[in-house]
């Protein structure tokens, strides 16, 4: 019974997407005039330097390339699995355990901004006073509540942290392009399937569409959000579950109408298996693939695992071109998904 009722749930679901894509493609385009999304993940974000990286990709999309940019950022390198195991010891009774973690991510985070921002102390009061938000205020008050409520209260201060810090970048470095950070949470709207969110298409397009209109308008040309949050019906933070960020870049670029969505990754692009693995040898590079081919070739097995079935979708709905890019080559056109 319970397996029929979720078979017609999910049945339900991609009909009333059906009919919000027919909807969203017989209005008129709105003038919000952006051309490229872009994201990069976490496993790029790792240094000072990987930062400096992503202003030189917005520099070249503002400056050479002179297009409108919405930047979908993740939490940095292991941040979201070390705030995983604070919430599990904290649960478990090891406050202590819990304190240490997080001195380890706010050491990280913080020896990160000294180098970038080395005379802003604001900048880094702020960004310890966050640190102690989590320990001593979010933690206690989430005191008996579901597990998965507890990890989309805490996991999401990952991608904050890291927003916070590239927003401070693009000010400092790119003073004379205009950049705004806007809170995810004020574009994706969800239900609350905690853990991994049910996303609200209309509400989320609507919303989405009049924040970054309202940006784009006063000349911004550089949007920054994080990815993988949204917020639940009664304004909890909620989490979009597995490669999440992917999937808000999808959806973002589904919703503005984007032109291409760009996925920076610490490879070329798209390889038949992981060319930083133990066959790395035999790795052959793909620069053009159907999104129905990369889907089957991934579940297959046939290719190495790219993006998540879930993520492709907004763009088959869209028919949005998106590339696998390198984040150290970010020029490189990579692989192309159409």
């Amino acid at each position: 019974m319970l397996k029929n009722l979720t078979y017609l749930y999910n049945k339900i679901k991609i009909y009333i997407n059906i009919i919000i894509v027919i909807r969203h493609k017989q209005k008129k385009r709105d003038n919000i005039m952006i051309n490229v999304a872009t994201k990069t993940g976490g496993g790029n974000l790792k240094d000072s330097g990987s930062v400096h990286q992503v202003i030189n990709i917005c520099y070249h999309l503002a400056e050479v390339e002179n297009k409108n940019n919405i930047l979908v950022v993740s939490a940095f390198n292991k941040t979201t699995n070390l705030l995983e195991k604070i919430v599990k010891s904290y649960i478990e009774g090891s406050k202590e355990e819990s304190y240490k973690i997080l001195d380890e991510i706010k050491i990280f985070h913080l020896g990160i901004s000294e180098t970038l921002f080395p005379d802003d102390f604001t900048f880094r009061y702020k960004l310890d006073n966050l640190f102690h938000k989590i320990l001593f205020e979010e933690l206690p008050d989430l005191k008996g509540k579901d597990l998965k409520y507890i990890l989309d209260h805490i996991l999401p201060f990952g991608e904050l942290i890291s927003a916070m810090i590239i927003e401070n970048a693009l000010k400092k470095f790119l003073p004379n392009i205009p950049s705004k950070f806007i809170d995810a949470r004020y574009l994706i709207s969800t239900d609350n399937s905690y853990g991994e969110a049910n996303v609200d298409f209309e509400k989320s397009c609507n919303q989405s569409k009049i924040e970054i209109k309202e940006a784009f308008e006063k000349g911004t040309k550089i949007i920054l959000t994080q990815g993988f949050v949204g917020r639940g019906l009664k304004g909890a933070t909620t989490t979009l579950g597995r490669e999440g960020s992917d999937y808000t870049a999808s959806l973002l670029s589904f919703f503005l109408n984007v032109n291409e969505l760009r996925i920076f990754k610490n490879v070329r692009g798209i390889y038949t298996c992981d060319p930083n693995g133990p066959n790395g040898s035999s790795a052959v590079f793909i620069p053009r693939i159907s999104r129905s081919e990369l889907k089957k070739k991934q579940e297959s097995g046939e290719i190495v695992h790219v993006l998540h079935p879930r993520t492709l979708e907004p763009l088959e709905m869209g028919n949005i071109l998106c590339s696998i890019r390198s984040f150290y080559n970010p020029e490189e056109p990579g692989t192309v998904i159409y």
